[in-house]
């Protein structure tokens, strides 16, 4: 995976919202994958992020996006 999408997946989580917005600006997709077809905003959702989350869906993050398992954020 592209490790842009981890970090934007990580600034996402842990609410940093400048740094997403950062990210996607450098080039990170809000809808890259990473390990197992987890999209950021999966991983936002999963840590209750919901700052990470507002910023994720600002900057185009698809909520319909599944990972491999069929789960959506």
């Amino acid at each position: 995976p592209d490790p842009r999408t981890r970090a934007l997946a990580e600034a996402a989580g842990r609410g940093d919202a400048p740094e997403v917005t950062r990210l996607v600006e450098a080039g990170a997709d809000p809808n890259g994958r990473g390990r197992d077809g987890v999209v950021p905003l999966s991983w936002a959702m999963g840590r209750r992020s919901y700052a990470g989350i507002c910023a994720l869906l600002a900057a185009g993050a698809d909520p319909r996006l599944t990972d491999r398992e069929g789960r959506t954020a």
